[in-house]
């Protein structure tokens, strides 16, 4: 795949544990234990040169506009 698309780019969006056991608890959609569950199976990702991370854990506002300016720089022509 890295050979066919050779300016791929992997996007990773993280927040913190404690904001997303919040996010989660208030949608409400879930009992405490499956949760848990869910939370536990939060994994870290190996990160390479085409690795980008934006931050969800403030204001959403903050993490839209990191994700627009990450895919313009990387539509942006090359030399």
């Amino acid at each position: 795949l890295a050979a066919r698309y050779r300016r791929h780019m992997v996007a990773e969006i993280v927040a913190e544990a404690d904001v997303i056991a919040r996010r989660l608890e208030g949608r409400r959609r879930e009992a405490a234990d499956q949760l848990a569950g869910r939370l536990s199976r939060m994994v870290a990702v190996e990160r390479r040169d085409n690795h980008r991370v934006i931050d969800n854990s403030g204001d959403l506002a903050a993490a839209g506009a990191a994700f627009v300016s990450m895919l313009i720089d990387q539509t942006r022509p090359r030399n």
